[in-house]
């Protein structure tokens, strides 16, 4: 069973937000609020009833806990459980017809040092919990879909507009930009326009095909509705800085997620407020036992200078300890 124990897990200016247990332990966990379920997707009676779920899921975000809150909802499969059963055999396929066709909805394909990774829609550990393997939930009487740089609202919805956005998703104006930004030298502003450099990621490879890696993120968003005000409900909870230390596999040329028996992962992150007060903050660390990915999100805000390091390490399929640090 996977399990996950957090070793004094503190981010000195976030607090509350994790929670932790043995490796022996497994979550409690008490049916926060009632969701239905239809056609598979989540579906919340107002946006009152969404942020209440999901700021509670924030204060624990232990991966264990949220598969075990996941289960509680029958019929439900949510974005991280569909990538995360994807086989061998699914990115042996995507690497044959080079289209990630059929896919989409799962898994992006994006370049790390001149190599192809599928990796998943969203880095945010939260959301990929609430948007089902289609990237979509149900709110009130609109639906909204996920993909990997926007939030598309589907204003009252029904089957036939879902059908829509899916066969042309770009064509929806109605959405909120979402981005990965790095985290820059303290001398730069953090919301500067670069997307996230896979380039600057931390990797250590072994055996040539297994790899621990590390990469220290911001998730900013941008609303482009001017006319609407519906942005501002999710523009704050994807401004995030996340840390995440995966274990990778390459099958046919390409990277994915693979399950190693031991992973970990810490790191650090200071920041400059604009009256220059300097803000320092630890992750110490977070051990996962037969995981492929910890990721830890903290709502980050306003457009603050910060650097940052991150460290991935763990026993590889090997039963060697192999590590790798990323300072931005």
């Amino acid at each position: 069973m996977k399990t996950t124990c957090t070793k004094v897990l503190a981010l000195a200016f976030f607090c509350g937000l994790f929670q932790g247990c043995s490796k022996d332990e497994h979550p409690v966990v008490d049916k926060l609020e009632t969701i239905e379920v239809k056609s598979g997707r989540l579906t919340f009676e107002n946006q009152a009833h969404f942020d209440k779920v999901f700021d509670e899921l924030m204060k624990n975000q232990d991966n264990e806990y949220l598969v075990a809150w996941e289960s509680q909802h029958k019929g439900f499969t949510s974005m991280k459980s569909a990538y995360d059963n994807l086989k061998d055999t699914d990115f042996e396929k995507i690497a044959q017809q080079n289209s990630i066709k059929g896919y989409e909805n799962v898994l992006q394909i994006r370049m790390e040092n001149g190599e192809k990774e599928a990796a998943a829609v969203t880095d945010h550990p939260i959301m990929a919990r609430l948007f089902n393997h289609e990237g979509l939930l149900l709110i009130g009487k609109d639906a909204f879909k996920l993909q990997k740089d926007r939030l598309i609202k589907i204003d009252s919805y029904n089957e036939a507009k879902i059908q829509k956005v899916f066969k042309s998703p770009n064509e929806n104006s109605n959405h909120l930009k979402i981005a990965n930004q790095i985290i820059t030298k303290e001398s730069k502003n953090l919301r500067e326009n670069g997307v996230l450099d896979l380039d600057k990621s931390c990797t250590s490879t072994y055996d040539t095909k297994y790899r621990f890696k590390g990469i220290f993120i911001l998730i900013g968003s941008t609303s482009v509705n001017p006319s609407g005000n519906w942005t501002a409900d999710f523009s704050g909870k994807f401004n995030s800085v996340i840390m995440i230390a995966q274990h990778r596999k390459r099958t046919a040329f390409v990277w994915h997620n693979s399950e190693t028996s031991e992973l970990r992962i810490n790191g650090n992150v200071a920041y400059l407020d604009d009256n220059g007060g300097y803000f320092p903050g630890t992750l110490t660390e977070v051990v996962a036992y037969n995981e492929d990915e910890i990721a830890t999100a903290n709502g980050w805000g306003n457009n603050y200078r910060a650097t940052a390091s991150v460290t991935a390490s763990g026993i590889g399929t090997d039963g060697q300890f192999h590590a790798c640090t990323e300072t931005r």
